[in-house]
Order: C-alpha cells, then structure tokens, then sequence
C-alpha cells in the first residue's frame, strides 16, 4: 500500500518579487519527485529553488545543485522539469519554494509540485 501525496505550488508571482512558500511535512516519508514548469516567455527570469529543511532547524538543504556547486535555482523557457530526488523526510520537516522574478515589469506563474511517499518514510523507519 503506497500513500503519495502531491503538494502544488502554483502562484502568480509579481514582477521583482522575492520569497518563498512553504509546506510542512505531515508523517515521515520520502520526496520522490521534483516537477517544475516554466512558461513560454518567462526568458529564464523566473528563479525557483526548492530545499528541504529539516525540523527544528533552519538551515535550507537545496534539492538540486548545478555541477559546480555554486547555483540552486532552476529556471527556463517553454521547459519542464521533472527529476527523481528519493529524500528521507521526518515529520514537521518543510519543503520550501523560494522564487526570484528577476522580470521588472512582467508577473510570472510559478508552478512546482512535489511528491511525497509517506508509506515509504513509514518503511524506512520501522
């Protein structure tokens, strides 16, 4: 019996606006899988970084890192994205979307859902 649950962040962002939103992880469970759409004509301005951070701490873990090691965010042009990542979370962990519309004069959709197995989570810690 698998339960998978899948968390939609899907917003209008503003053009210039930063910030993030976040959803508490309800039961131990693993992140399977990362979807990301970026819209035709967004030029690569909207950045969008999803992390995981762990309960009782705020210290952001990136869930994608690029293969130098210096940028988290994904971004794009008429392109999705959709990665297998198989992360343990433990409850109350977050998982957090901050998003950067670098556009000054353009509203971006963002538009992120995440997967999370909480049969799994139960599995890897009994």
């Amino acid at each position: 019996m698998e339960k998978f649950d899948v968390i939609s962040f899907r917003k209008l962002i503003p053009a210039g606006a930063k910030g993030y939103y976040d959803y508490e992880v309800m039961d131990n469970g693993t992140l399977e899988q990362v979807y990301i759409y970026f819209a035709q004509g967004q030029q690569f301005e909207l950045h969008i970084t999803p992390v995981i951070i762990q309960s009782g701490l705020d210290v952001p873990t990136p869930i994608f890192t690029a293969a130098n090691n210096t940028e988290t965010y994904l971004s794009g042009d008429n392109a999705e994205v959709e990665r297998k990542v198989a992360r343990p979370l433990t409850t109350y962990d977050k998982i957090r979307v901050y998003y950067d519309n670098t556009d000054a004069v353009n509203a971006m959709h963002l538009v992120c859902d995440v997967t999370i197995d909480y049969y799994a989570g139960k599995v890897r810690l009994s």
